[in-house]
């Protein structure tokens, strides 16, 4: 059968996994099937968030050594020096409400598994100007469902990394 959940004595075969969960080897024997989060990093900048509930070590450790790499956001930084094999950062704890950036040297895939966070519990913080927001969920949802108690001014903008969207508030008419 197809696994989405529990611990096993021996390893569940990946082709067995459910979609978006991977078997993890816990060093002693066992294997537990968690959720799985999967992001195709190019050369260059990414723009990265996650809906695991994992630590900033469990970031930095799946990027692995894919070259020179630097991850931040809005308030701390890492680097990873591939001549010294390490990566450099002050303590941080990994905060899902927020957006992070990597920067790699070559494309890689980033695989991270963990809780699920409950995207219901996270409240987000936004300051005037540009917020760097993380999207702290594995289901898609419209915009206007994922700023539910947000009160968006006329002209305010929302953009990923691709797309954008504009509030419109004019003669009665609101919407995204």
């Amino acid at each position: 059968g197809i696994i989405s959940g529990g611990t096993f004595d021996a390893e569940p075969y990946y082709a067995y996994c459910a979609e978006g969960f991977a078997a993890v080897n816990n060093g002693d024997g066992t294997w537990t099937v968690m959720p799985l989060q999967k992001q195709n990093l190019v050369k260059g900048w990414n723009w990265y968030s996650s809906y695991l509930n994992i630590t900033t070590e469990n970031l930095l450790g799946a990027l692995g050594t894919n070259g020179n790499a630097i991850v931040q956001n809005t308030t701390w930084s890492a680097d990873y020096y591939m001549e010294d094999n390490e990566w450099v950062y002050d303590p941080h704890t990994f905060d899902v409400s927020k957006m992070y950036m990597i920067q790699t040297s070559e494309a890689c895939e980033l695989a991270l598994t963990g809780n699920l966070v409950d995207a219901s519990e996270i409240t987000i913080t936004l300051n005037p100007g540009w917020n760097w927001i993380g999207y702290p969920s594995n289901v898609e949802v419209k915009l206007e469902n994922a700023l539910t108690g947000l009160q968006p001014s006329h002209g305010d903008e929302i953009k990923n990394q691709n797309d954008f969207a504009q509030y419109y508030d004019y003669e009665g008419t609101k919407m995204w």
